[in-house]
């Protein structure tokens, strides 16, 4: 038994170590390239990693608002906009240039990626070759690419690797292990640092199934009321310190993020298209097409993986034009999926469960084989196959990127966004820093002062961006400006007294201190931070700081990650241990 145990450590460590190798030779054309092209959401990130980077190296760890970055106006999308992960990014900065670390970032989650869905479809299946199958297909879906380098929507990126944990939780809440309760927690907490609205989907989905098992079986049992509550309350627990800043500073604080809508629905023809195709596309690439196609056959005799197929083509034909978007938009359902804003955001889980069905049929090829030597061949076969539609599909963008000689050049205008057909190298990859940024450099600002990306429709977005300064409502130049991690220092020579509207946004924790003493501040007409001073020469340091309950909640959520990962290897004592709210097994259902 010793030995069986051993033999299998042995083959899993192989198989991630393969995971690791198939990382690197997925990306080894762009890194050897040393280019790459910021594009579409692209610069809203890399100008957060930015900031990260640029505190770490000033000492500082968290960073709450963009004073390097963001045209210097204390933006706060670190508050509302998850970066745990950017971190890592951020940290490679130290070691590698920065376009290599942008590409080493993207490869560790595709690492991870693989490595997780590979851990996750064994326990649900215990079948080696299906899980990584399972693993490779899922890994190599096209919109996965289209998130992380063609489209480089990195938030969404992110969330996708963690998908496989949400659902393998939320098997194990509604069908299975109720033991493993905790699994849609970590699912969806390791989620929330990356992706709120991911996390806002996934929440849907397990609504969705759990009123569907309802419907279907007319019960539930009270093991499973109680595991629920509990993996609601440790997620809350995990997430606690971004809960708490979500509740502080943007509940009722006038700040904008993006507007819910229903835009650019897809038809059910152009997802057919971009898959067949077979280019890094919103679409779920030529092998999950297919699977859309005929993984039935494979999966009839099957009730449970039928059932998943069905949930994968269910949502890939939801996601379309199929579904009334439109005639959505005017009713009272835009509160529900307005948040979701592009309908083929679904396609992350389509791709999911067209993936697991993938997997489930690929694994029938293999068990077919009556020696293990045809088994190996045909599995291998299979991996190749995957790889080289996987090269197929990169290959425009790495061509595109290859030939493109339009190399970007230092902004020297005001309020000139970054345009997304430039070339960065590693010589220029600072300039890309004297650009307002393409989508999101008003995201988090006071809603009046909100531009929509349009540079040319707010004239208080544009002052602030401008680094605009008021006093008693006129124009003035600030003598000196030094930019500290989460904090901006100002030098006034101020001709007479009285409001001085400073160029930063005010949130709920923004504090002032004037000539090393805090005082009050109000907020201006445009949502910046405004000072009543008097006549004279003064220091001003405008900071924000989160207080003494956020940084607990921190250590709060870092115990729990502590305990549940040393509970749940120790025959899931993580029942008696954490939230031991036994009395809710005296309620009545």
């Amino acid at each position: 038994m010793k030995f069986r145990n051993k033999k299998q450590i042995i083959i899993n460590s192989l198989n991630v170590l393969s995971f690791l190798l198939l990382s690197y030779c997925y990306l080894s054309f762009f890194i050897n390239s040393g280019k790459l092209q910021v594009i579409s959401d692209g610069s809203f990130h890399f100008a957060r990693v930015e900031e990260i980077f640029n505190n770490l190296r000033q000492g500082h760890l968290f960073t709450f608002i963009a004073t390097h970055t963001f045209s210097h106006s204390g933006n706060g999308s670190f508050l509302f906009y998850p970066s745990v992960y950017l971190y890592l990014w951020a940290a490679l900065r130290f070691i590698f240039n920065p376009v290599t670390a942008y590409y080493i970032w993207i490869g560790l989650f595709l690492f991870l990626t693989l490595t997780i869905s590979y851990v996750c479809m064994l326990s649900f299946s215990k079948d080696k070759y299906r899980s990584y199958i399972f693993a490779l297909i899922y890994t190599l879906a096209s919109y996965h690419f289209y998130l992380g380098i063609a489209n480089q929507t990195l938030g969404e990126y992110q969330a996708f690797t963690f998908i496989p944990i949400i659902f393998l939780g939320i098997y194990h809440l509604l069908w299975g292990d109720t033991k493993r309760w905790y699994l849609v927690s970590i699912g969806l907490a390791l989620t929330t640092y990356a992706h709120i609205l991911s996390v806002y989907m996934s929440i849907g989905f397990a609504v969705t199934l759990f009123i569907a098992k309802l419907i279907y079986t007319r019960e539930i049992s009270k093991d499973r009321i109680y595991a629920i509550v509990k993996a609601i309350l440790l997620f809350i627990t995990l997430t606690a310190p971004v809960l708490w800043i979500f509740l502080t500073d943007f509940v009722g604080q006038n700040i904008q993020s993006p507007a819910p809508t229903i835009a650019l629905p897809m038809t059910l023809i152009d997802i057919i298209n971009n898959s067949l195709y077979n280019i890094v596309s919103k679409s779920t690439g030529i092998v999950l097409f297919g699977v859309a196609g005929v993984g039935w056959y494979f999966v009839k005799d099957n009730k449970v993986e039928m059932n998943i197929y069905l949930l994968g083509v269910t949502v890939l034909l939801f996601l379309t034009t199929i579904f009334p978007w439109e005639v959505l938009k005017n009713t009272p359902l835009i509160i529900i999926f307005g948040p979701i804003q592009y309908p083929y955001r679904f396609l992350n889980f389509a791709s999911f469960f067209l993936a697991v069905t993938g997997s489930y049929g690929f694994n029938k090829l293999v068990k077919k084989q009556k020696t293990r030597y045809q088994k190996n061949l045909v599995f291998i076969v299979i991996i190749a196959l995957n790889s080289i539609i996987y090269l197929g599909q990169i290959s425009s963008l790495f061509i595109n990127l290859n030939s493109n000689n339009n190399y970007l050049v230092k902004n020297s205008q005001v309020l000139k966004t970054l345009p997304d057909d430039q070339v960065i190298t590693k010589e220029n990859y600072q300039d890309m820093f004297s650009y307002t940024i393409l989508f999101g450099e008003t995201d988090y600002y006071p809603k009046q002062s909100y531009n929509g990306n349009n540079p040319n429709s707010n004239e208080f977005a544009n002052s602030i961006i401008s680094q605009v300064s008021y006093l008693n409502g006129k124009e003035i130049k600030v003598h000196k400006k030094v930019l500290l991690p989460n904090k901006i220092r100002y030098i006034v020579d101020l001709d007479k007294k009285g409001i001085l509207d400073l160029p930063v946004i005010k949130y709920n924790h923004t504090n002032a201190v004037v000539d090393g003493k805090k005082i009050s501040h109000e907020i201006s007409k445009r949502g910046t931070i405004a000072l009543n001073l008097s006549e004279g020469k003064h220091i001003i340091e405008i900071s924000y700081e989160p207080g003494t309950v956020f940084y607990l909640l921190v250590c709060v959520s870092f115990i729990s990650w502590i305990l549940i990962s040393y509970f749940s290897e120790n025959k899931y004592r993580t029942n008696q241990i954490i939230y031991p709210i036994s009395k809710i097994r005296n309620l009545k259902f």
